[in-house]
Order: structure tokens, then C-alpha cells, then sequence
């Protein structure tokens, strides 16, 4: 553990926490000393990715579709609200680009509604700061798009 990180002792939401970048991030902030509270629905993520985490007692998880507004607002925000979470660092999205590009459906699911979904969960639980895994690829080009 790291005391001399800014991030020691914070607690920490990560959604996509089983994602591969997820579950690297979620190791990384367990060794600063951090708190982490994971979401992920296991779309693409995988309990292995996970494992290490799990055996951390600062590690927690919800499975839950950050895509699926009443799931998000009914059930993790009641879960959440009587704990203090300093920042959160919003790593669920589409990371399956043929996917995405065969069908813009994809993306709109699993990128946006789930990044829209999480803004409205911060909001709610006044959350002061987010970080967020900037689109991966700016592919298909605007002008290829039908």
C-alpha cells in the first residue's frame, strides 16, 4: 500500500470493474490504498479478471447493468447512498468494436446509456469527481458513416 498517494483512503466507484482495463485499474487503486466499489454486468469482463480483487477486503462489487436506467436508480443507488464515495472513475463501456461498427445499436447501449446512467448516479449521490475512459478508437470515420 502506497500512503503517499493523493488517492490513499479514498473510496473509490469503478464501473466496469471487470473489464480488462477495469480490473487493472481496480489492482492498482486496491495497492494505493483505496477503497474500491466495482460495477460491471460481465458482458465482457470475467470473474478472473477480478480475482485478485476479490481476495481484498476494500474490494466490493455490484453486478448490475449500468445500461438499465430503473436497475441503476432503483437498486445501486439505494445500496450506495449511505456510503461516502470521494470520486469515481467510469471505465464500462463497448469494447467490442466490430460490434459496434456492425451495429451503432451497440455502442448507443453499452457506451452511452451506461455513461449517461452513471452521470445521473453521480448526480444523485453528489459525487464531485469523475474520470472516464475516453472513446478508444474514432473508427468508423464520421464520413463512413451511413
Amino acid at each position: 500500500m502506497s500512503a503517499s498517494s493523493p488517492l490513499a483512503g479514498k473510496t473509490i466507484l469503478l464501473t466496469g470493474a471487470a473489464g480488462f482495463i477495469g480490473s487493472q485499474l481496480a489492482d492498482h487503486l486496491l495497492t494505493l490504498g483505496c477503497t474500491v466499489i466495482g460495477v460491471d454486468n460481465f458482458s465482457r469482463g470475467t470473474e478472473a479478471n477480478i480475482a485478485a480483487a476479490r481476495r481484498n477486503p476494500r474490494f466490493s462489487l455490484h453486478t448490475l447493468d449500468l445500461a438499465d436506467e430503473s436497475a441503476v436508480l432503483d437498486t445501486l443507488l439505494p445500496a450506495l447512498r449511505s456510503t461516502p464515495i470521494d470520486e469515481a472513475w467510469h471505465m464500462a463501456a463497448n469494447s467490442d468494436i466490430p460490434a459496434g461498427v456492425r451495429d451503432p445499436r451497440v455502442d448507443h447501449r453499452n457506451t452511452f446509456l451506461t455513461t449517461f446512467n452513471t452521470l445521473l448516479l453521480l448526480q444523485q449521490l453528489n459525487i464531485p469527481a469523475c474520470c472516464a475512459n475516453p472513446p478508444a478508437r474514432c473508427s468508423p470515420s464520421p464520413t463512413t458513416v451511413p
